[in-house]
């Protein structure tokens, strides 16, 4: 039977999926090394053509991808002479093309142009994204996370990709990575409602694995806090705009509900009602 460059047979009955329908005669490890070896002896080339067909046969392979990722780094800043910039947002050709044919729906085949593309520019933020949402579709949650993580090193501010890494994270039950996420996410917008509350539910989930408790409860206060801080806010400080009126009289007759019989919340129902 045929090999290909990586030395290995291809099963009977792969389907345009990547899903083999048979046995794969292929020891990954074997060629891994194979890959290794090539980055040592700067043949990126190889290595990535190496890394490039076993990401096809397991596209969840971690070290077959973030081998792919640092071959095509380094030959990309060889190339270069130097370390590179971050791609921009345009769509590279083969992915293109893979679009306008509805290839989108097929998520297999968008991780494959992908990975073509991340071989020839591994800085290109628009194929680290793309890679990241057909990685979760098709359920390689470790190949999502590394495609966010590294769009994140380039987008420091991408408010999308740190929330994305919050999800997948907790998909994997890495309870405390999620937390970091969100946390990141928070720093990118503080006021992110979503970010927010799942930071809160991650803590209180956290709290009852018994995983970071003290981590966990600490944050649940800092959170309870800045509620009681937002409440404060809205039953005392001055507001002009309609909104801002509505959103006190919400609060103060929440308040008063619960204390009737609170001089000062009554006074300030009736100057938020004149």
């Amino acid at each position: 039977r045929v090999q290909n460059a990586a030395g290995c047979v291809p099963a009977r009955g792969v389907g345009r999926s990547g899903k083999s329908r048979g046995t794969l005669s292929m020891d990954v490890d074997k060629h891994i090394e194979k890959a290794e070896e090539a980055v040592r002896r700067r043949n990126y080339d190889f290595a990535i053509s190496l890394y490039l067909q076993l990401l096809q046969i397991s596209p969840n392979n971690q070290k077959a991808r973030s081998g792919l990722y640092e071959a095509s780094l380094r030959l990309h800043d060889r190339k270069r002479g130097g370390k590179g910039k971050k791609g921009g947002g345009g769509i590279g050709s083969s992915l293109g093309i893979l679009m306008r044919t509805g290839g989108r729906k097929d998520p297999v085949a968008v991780i494959t142009a992908c990975d073509k593309m991340l071989a020839r520019n591994p800085r290109d933020v628009t194929a680290l994204e793309r890679l990241g949402y057909a990685a979760s579709k098709a359920g390689h949650l470790e190949s999502a996370v590394f495609a966010f993580a590294k769009l994140l090193e380039l987008k420091s501010n991408d408010l999308q990709a740190a929330k994305n890494l919050g999800r997948l994270q907790q998909r994997l039950g890495n309870i405390q990575d999620a937390l970091d996420s969100y946390d990141r996410a928070l720093q990118i917008n503080p006021g992110d409602q979503e970010s927010i509350k799942a930071r809160k539910d991650l803590a209180a989930e956290a709290a009852i694995r018994g995983h970071g408790y003290a981590e966990a409860q600490s944050t649940m206060d800092l959170l309870k806090d800045k509620d009681q801080a937002r409440e404060l806010e809205l039953t005392e400080r001055v507001v002009h705009d309609e909104q801002g009126i509505n959103e006190a009289l919400v609060r103060v007759r929440e308040r008063i509900a619960e204390e009737p019989d609170d001089q000062k919340l009554l006074n300030r129902l009736g100057e938020l009602l004149e």
